[in-house]
């Protein structure tokens, strides 16, 4: 659904594109690049609707499950025609347009592929293969996809800026949380990078889960 900012009046609303027979696919990741709208479509029952103390767990403890999405798509933003589609099981978290360009990172493991409800535990999405993909923005092109194995258990993101694409999560090692993030200098025929690793425990300035919670962000050349 599209408001006029001035007044808060609906002004357009779009469908999102059924590309799962049987499926009825709600939207889940959204974005706008002028008259360009990004999207994917989600199982149903992906969403958190409810949030209550019955279900606090899923939200703040580990190892706790994430949506996904099972495809990508964008939409002329006026009148709603579909300019392209992508296939592919995706966390929402890790999808990102930067310039020309859309990342996002892709699980084909079984698990993943058949999950039902369109929720998964971060390790079991990483568990392989797990592809980082870009796509021209413009028409849905791939203009590569890379393997990378990724060792996160409870929190994954995508960010990106400036040519550099920002890949953290966070794991436990022991009695600590380890926190990497891959800053990944993106070209369009090779990626390069390097990890850099923090850590976080209980007793930690930073606190525990508000680090496990934090979105990261790329801001003129430094991290946040």
């Amino acid at each position: 659904m599209g408001l006029k900012v001035e007044n808060g009046k609906q002004e357009i609303v779009l469908e999102a594109p059924q590309l799962i027979s049987g499926q009825d696919s709600k939207w889940g990741y959204v974005a706008i690049d002028n008259d360009q709208i990004f999207g994917s479509g989600k199982k149903p029952t992906a969403s958190f609707t409810v949030l209550g103390r019955f279900n606090c767990d899923q939200f703040e403890e580990d190892f706790r499950e994430m949506v996904m999405s099972d495809y990508l798509f964008s939409l002329d933003r006026i009148n709603g025609k579909r300019l392209w589609s992508y296939k592919g099981v995706v966390f929402n978290n890790t999808i990102c347009v930067g310039d020309d360009y859309i990342y996002f990172v892709e699980s084909r493991n079984k698990k993943a592929i058949n999950d039902p409800d369109g929720r998964l535990r971060v390790d079991d999405f990483c568990a392989g293969p797990t592809f980082l993909v870009k796509l021209n923005k413009r028409n849905g092109g791939k203009e590569w996809e890379k393997i990378v194995q990724f060792p996160y258990q409870h929190i994954m993101y995508l960010a990106y800026s400036k040519g550099v694409l920002l890949i953290t999560g966070s794991y436990i090692r022991g009695t600590m949380h380890i926190i990497p993030c891959l800053p990944l200098a993106v070209a369009q025929e090779k990626i390069s990078g390097v990890i850099v690793t923090g850590r976080a425990t209980a007793s930690g300035i930073t606190g525990l889960i508000n680090q496990r919670l934090t979105v990261p962000m790329v801001s003129s050349g430094s991290t946040l």
